[in-house]
Formats: C-alpha cells, structure tokens, sequence
C-alpha cells in the first residue's frame, strides 16, 4: 500500500481544519454567552495546497497530488475520494465547492469557492481576496481559508547563497507579515478565518536532499529557519481575540510527525520524493462510536439524616473503534508478496452491567459519613477501549474471539467517605466575625440598622454547606474581584448557576472557586430537591466535570478551561503554575534558536 506525502498532509490537516473550526465556533466574546458558528459558504485561499483542480492543466485529475480511482477495476477519477482539507471543512457544513459537485449527489449552484491558484505566493494573496469582494463580497456567514507561503521559502531559499541568509529571514518575516495583513483585512469583513502555518519545509524530501546534495551548510536547517521566520512573523501580525481566527500548525505536526516515530500514523518518513510505503489503513466508511446509557435509581431517607440508595446502570456501545490485520495469521501472510498492514474500523462494541447499593449520613452537628458498593462487568471486542495502547485482533478471521473482559473491567468497588465540619468561620461557633464575608449580599442581608433579616436564606441556619446555588446571570455587575473574595471567605467554594458573568467567573477561579454552569433545567431540578429537603447534598466532581444530586442521582456535565481545571485541582494561581513550570521555561530558553 502507497499513500503519496502531500495525500497525507492534506488527510491531517483536514482533521486538523475540523477542530480549529470548533475552536473558532466555540470562542465568544466578553460578555457573550458561546454560541455555534454555521458557514453559509466556504471560500478557500492560497496556493495549491487548498486545489481541487490543477490550473496548470485540468485533465490531470479531479484533485491536485491526491487523485483517487472508485476501484481496483475502475479506474475513473472520483473527486469526493482522498478529499483534501478545504472540502473536509466545507463537508462539515454540508457544502460542496463547484470543482467537485459529482451529478448523483449534485448541490444546485454551490456558493463556495475556491481561489488558490497553484504557485501562489504572499503577494498574491491581496489579488485572490480582491477577486472575491468584486464577485461576491465576504461577511459574517462566511468561512474561508488561508494556506499560502511556502513558494516564497522556496522562492527566497534559490538565492542562497548569492544573498545572505540574514537577508532571506528579513524577506520571508516580510512576507509573513503581508499574509497577516491580508487575513486581518478578510476578518475585517465579519467573515470566520481558518489561518495555517506553512510546513517546516526542511523536514520535506526536498529539505532532506538539499542538506545531502550541499556541503557548505545544513541546508535543512536553512529551510527550516525560513519556514519558522515566516510563521512567526504571520503569527505575529494577524489580530486574533480567539473570536475571529482559528490557528492550525501545520510546522509543528511536521516536526512532530518526523520526530515522534508513528505519530498519526506516519509509519515510514522518507528521504526521497517518491512514495512512501504505509502500513496502516482506514475504513472509508470508519464512523463515529456511539454510547447508550440507561440507569435506574431507587432512593428512601430514614429518620431525616440517612439516605440508602440502590442503583443499576447499562451501558452498550457501538461502531468502536477496532484494528484489525487482514493479511496476516497463524500460518503467515495471507496474500503473497503484501507486507502486512493494520487496518482500523468502526466494528467494535461494548456492554457494561452495574448494580450499585449507597448509604449516608447527612452532616448531623458537623459530622457526616458515607458508603457505597458496586458490582460490576464490562465486556468488549474494542482495540483502543479504556485508554490503554491499541490492540490489534487476533484473528482477523474470526473477530467474535476478540469478545472479553474489557481491560478496565472492575468487578468489585467499595468506597467510603466521610467530612468533619471545623467549628470555625461564618456560621460557627469561633472565628465567625468581620471579613469580607460580612458584606457578602449585605443589603439582602440585613436591614438598615444592621440586624439580620430572618426572610433571607442564608441568615436561616437550616442551610449550611460549600455550595452556592444562585439564579441565571450570576455575578453580572460584580467587575472586581471583591465579589469573589467575599464568597470564598464566607466559605463557599462552589457557585452552581445557569449562566455566569464572564468577569465574575474569571475572578472566581483565580481564587479558588468553581463556576459551575449547568442548564436552566437542570438548575431548577437543584432547587426543587432543595425546597423538598434544605439538608439535600450535591456532589461536585471537578475531575470528571460532573454536578449530581444525591438525593435523585440525576447529574450533568458542565464546561471549564482545561488551564483552569488544572490550577484548581493542584491549587494553583497563574504565578503558582508559571513556577511549577519554571524548570521546564528554562530548558526551552537554553534550546531555543532565538
């Protein structure tokens, strides 16, 4: 089996495409609550990395470099196969470029375009957009595309060594920077820009032949200077608040790929500019898993301060991910004179039957304690379930023998807890004065004269506990971080609402409180188990990103920054990460170029 590099790169970058997407789609501004970005057209620049046609001479191929027959047998070109970047991310849309709109499943009109041209280089950019504003101007619906700048590492490399290679980093940073320009003026438009770095040119086969063919310096090296000068000067220009452009680096996974034996699949780098053999395949047809979970829960309280629960849970899986061998088995190769290969599939599944029993002690004058046991079994055919390394089947022929024990299956758990209230604080015997607690909802609070006012909840001694159940749009006015100090020194280190002021969430975690935001629904569950019963307890699981009342057994998911949730876990502030990471800044400054 042969996969050509270029065929590669661009089945990479097209996955990559897909997840700067929902990166760009994801990001809102201050203020705004995220909502989900949906292209109206794709419009595609740049040189031909981003071609379906090859300009230069169009009965080539329906697709520049990653052309691909319907068979063995049929040998007819079909476009929608080996799909590059641009058409992954326009198939995300459901949108198709004129270039490739095959009759049986033809898209009346498309509206997206392609306007990379093949050899296009930074200064032709400005002409590509321009051609676009006088056709059909761009705006907030549109997605588009930029990969460009390779042609001019190469164009610049040629001169070497006739110029200085100082000289040539001063001519690509300009033309970094020109395309930086150029992307912020299509951001300026309103429309959504998918910005990729160029490859590190010295890693190519070309990289690799220079540094061979010449004596006088690393050549590769040189290439490799040029590529990272001119994706630093780009990435150093283009205006990007995380709302307008989404960034893919394609240098790095070009050094990871080369660096990182199998890394995405690359199983064999080589050093010329022929094909590349490769050993491992996927599915056309390889989809998505897909995972049911049914639960059943039975919960009673006896004499208000135990609950015992009994609980089972099932959970299939479908469409898993499965590697299989096809040309191998016991004897050997199955077919002659074909190396063996792993071919990775959709075909796996999974089943998990659990039977829980749980009992607890509600606080009782700040002493609370609890247990719970699960039996369990899960069993799966599945090559990658569970996180640990990928297993590849045994015998091809005879997939059901895969079916076992799944490698996390856990067949007994027990666990126990139990929490001890410290008498100091707000709400306590000692040490329950003063503070910027005392002003925490202050005019809620009290009454002009100072005097509690009995009405309001947290004046009631009935309720106590870390968690601060609050209505939508909490925090909204509360720009300094005075609010937040106030609710950590009362205590409370959980904050659970439908929706939070991004100033007073961001204000929050950096001392040391969780925003949890859950849905409108799943709020008003949380305030119906508490008016049913001011003792009913919640379980905020930061690991897992999970919020579960105890009493029903009913949770949700709810969102938080990856940095964020590793500085909560390890309490952590910025300063306090940056330290942590102190040793690991120096080594890179040490190994840096520049």
């Amino acid at each position: 089996m042969t996969v050509n590099s270029r065929e590669k790169r661009a089945r990479r970058l097209g996955a990559a495409a897909l997840v700067a997407t929902l990166l760009v789609a994801a990001c809102g501004g201050s203020g705004e609550p995220t909502t989900r970005f949906h292209a109206t057209r794709v419009i595609a620049f740049g040189d031909e990395s981003s071609l379906i046609v090859d300009t230069r001479n169009d009965a080539n191929g329906n697709k520049y470099s990653v052309n691909a027959t319907v068979s063995a047998t049929d040998l007819t070109i079909a476009c929608t196969l080996n799909a590059i970047w641009t058409q992954s991310l326009a198939a995300s849309y459901g949108l198709v470029f004129p270039e490739c709109n095959p009759p049986a499943t033809a898209v009346a009109a498309p509206v997206s375009r392609i306007r990379a041209a093949f050899g296009a280089r930074a200064s032709d950019l400005a002409a590509q957009i321009d051609a676009q504003q006088a056709d059909s101007p761009l705006g907030p619906g549109d997605m588009t595309t930029v990969l460009i700048g390779e042609h001019d590492v190469l164009a610049e490399y040629q001169k070497y060594p006739a110029v200085g290679a100082d000289q040539l980093v001063a001519n690509v940073e300009a033309q970094g920077a020109e395309v930086g320009r150029q992307v912020n003026r299509i951001t300026d438009t309103g429309a959504k820009v998918l910005l990729s770095t160029i490859m590190d040119v010295g890693f190519s086969p070309y990289g690799i032949n220079e540094r061979q063919a010449h004596a006088d310096t690393d050549r590769a090296a040189l290439l490799s200077q040029l590529s990272q000068r001119f994706n630093a000067s780009m990435r150093a220009t283009i205006v990007n608040d995380g709302r307008k452009i989404g960034l893919i680096l394609l240098d790095e996974l070009t050094v990871q790929v080369v660096k990182i034996p199998g890394f995405g699949g690359f199983t064999n780098p080589f050093t010329g500019t022929d094909a590349t053999s490769n050993t491992f395949g996927v599915d056309p047809t390889y989809g998505l898993g897909l995972v049911q979970t049914w639960n059943a829960d039975v919960s009673r309280d006896f004499r208000q301060a135990w609950n015992v629960s009994v609980g089972y849970t099932e959970t299939r899986g479908s469409s898993l991910d499965m590697v299989r061998a096809p040309n191998r088995d016991p004897d050997g190769l199955r077919i002659e004179d074909v190396s063996p290969f792993l071919w990775e599939t959709s075909e796996g599944s999974s089943v998990l039957h659990a039977g829980s029993f749980r009992f607890r002690r509600r606080p009782v004058k700040g002493i609370g304690f609890g247990a719970s046991y699960t039996l369990a079994k899960s069993r799966d055919n599945a090559s990658s379930l569970g996180g640990g390394g990928t297993v590849v089947a045994q015998n091809d022929q005879d997939l059901n023998a895969e079916w076992g024990l799944s490698s996390f299956d856990r067949r007994h758990q027990l666990t126990a807890d139990s929490s001890v209230e410290l008498p100091f604080g707000p709400n306590r015997p000692w040490l329950n004065g003063g503070g910027m607690w005392a002003d925490l909802f202050r005019d809620w609070r009290y009454n002009s004269d100072d005097t509690p006012k009995k009405d309001f909840v947290l004046n009631n001694p009935i309720y106590s506990g870390k968690i601060l159940v609050g209505g939508k749009n909490f925090g909204s006015g509360s720009s300094r971080e005075h609010a937040a100090w106030a609710i950590y020194d009362y205590g409370f280190r959980c904050v659970v609402s439908s929706f939070f002021a991004d100033i007073f969430r961001n204000n929050s975690i950096n001392v040391g409180i969780l925003p949890v935001q859950v849905t409108e629904a799943f709020l008003d569950k949380i305030f119906r188990a508490i008016e049913a019963n001011p003792k009913a307890e919640f379980e905020v699981n930061l690991s897992e990103q999970k919020i579960t009342i105890l009493t029903t057994g009913e949770s949700e998911k709810f969102d938080i920054n990856g940095y964020k949730k590793h500085n909560l876990i390890n309490g952590y502030d910025d300063i306090d990460y940056l330290q942590a990471m102190k040793e690991n800044i120096q080594s890179f400054a040490v190994q840096s170029l520049y």
